[in-house]
């Protein structure tokens, strides 16, 4: 009883300071300055309310293998003899670039998560790292002119509407002379312009969040099969990974437009 009342008592010396602060320094009548006061701390990033609860979380592998090569072909910025051209040879894994990446794709090993939600993701092939499990890959074997340089395509993967988005970002000026079309294909889910660099990310797959659950939250076996229908109705083939020597591991998500193996770490299962 005693920590509770001295709990409130130093949260109320706290507003009645900052609320001092803020009528004499601030010029503020009280009201306003009450107002603030109370409602200020809902809003701040590091407020309790936006931690996340991370007891749950198991550290995991993502194999990222996006259908470049498809997703090139289907928007017109390739035709199929150009890309069999560019891999009429054998592509090798290493030096990574855009055509080694749209071969064999990329492995993001995801090593933690903090109370504030920002993971550590180390991509292997790029040897990369990133605060959530989002990328972009420039894929600079494929160039067009510009209004005033080359630009290229470029490959993401990030969070969006309904869930983590895989498409490609292509320049504005190519966009507006093919943009009707694409429209009436129906084939890119979202358009989502970027005002700031003149480009338009064009979303061709979309995977449900729910299928990284089980990586982040506390589950049972009926709502991890949820989540696999989730991902069947998104328009993915769901199945799952392992060999019969060590049993179950992960899950592959096959989609029209990329493949996402998601597998527990080999101490994390």
């Amino acid at each position: 009883m005693k920590s509770l009342v001295w709990a409130i008592t130093k949260m109320a010396s706290k507003y009645a300071i900052a609320l001092s602060v803020m009528h004499y320094l601030g010029g503020l009548n009280w009201l306003t300055g009450l107002s603030i006061a109370i409602f200020l701390p809902l809003y701040l990033p590091w407020s309790s309310s936006n931690k996340v609860d991370i007891s749950h979380f198991t550290p995991h592998i993502i194999d990222l293998n996006p259908h470049i090569a498809s997703m090139l072909i289907d928007l017109g910025l390739i035709t199929d003899e150009k890309w069999k051209q560019l891999v009429s040879e054998d592509v090798a894994r290493k030096p990574w670039d855009g055509l080694s990446f749209a071969v064999h794709g990329i492995r993001g090993v995801v090593l933690s998560v903090d109370p504030n939600g920002d993971n550590v993701v180390h991509w292997t092939g790029w040897d990369y790292y990133t605060t959530q499990t989002m990328i972009e890959v420039p894929l600079d074997f494929v160039q067009f002119s510009g209004a005033y340089f080359p630009w290229s395509p470029r490959f993401f993967f990030r969070t969006g509407k309904g869930g983590y988005h895989l498409g490609i970002e292509v320049n504005d000026t190519w966009l507006k002379e093919k943009r009707k079309d694409l429209e009436q294909s129906g084939i890119v889910k979202e358009f989502d312009t970027d005002y700031r660099f003149g480009t338009t990310r064009l979303t061709l797959d979309v995977l449900p969040p729910d299928v990284f659950w089980k990586f982040y939250r506390e589950h049972d076996k009926k709502q991890w099969e949820a989540a696999k229908q989730k991902a069947i109705s998104s328009g993915w083939k769901p199945e799952e990974i392992g060999i019969e020597e060590i049993g179950y591991f992960g899950d592959r998500y096959e989609g029209k437009y990329g493949t996402v193996n998601l597998r527990f770490m080999p101490d994390g299962r």
